[in-house]
């Protein structure tokens, strides 16, 4: 078989994620950064416009639970649902 040059055997970077809550079907998912090489040629066609994110830069300081952080951090931010595990 002969092999296809311009095949890409990459992935776009991307998060996994695993979330469940009682009474609610587990989900796993992936989102991928938007700035991202490769989005247009997954190699497993994971790639979907409602799963790609910007990053966003949060600054030094307290954070939303009171913690400090003492250099600059990404952070993703995205609406998870969970769908009601009786469905």
């Amino acid at each position: 078989m002969r092999r296809n040059a311009a095949f890409v055997r990459y992935r776009p970077a991307h998060v996994h994620f695993m979330m469940s809550a009682p009474n609610c079907e587990t989900l796993v998912t992936h989102l991928f950064l938007a700035d991202s090489e490769y989005l247009d040629s997954d190699v497993v066609f994971g790639v979907k416009d409602v799963l790609i994110c910007e990053l966003e830069t949060q600054a030094a300081g307290p954070t939303a639970r009171g913690n400090w952080v003492s250099k600059d951090m990404a952070a993703l931010r995205y609406n998870f649902v969970l769908a009601d595990a009786g469905r």
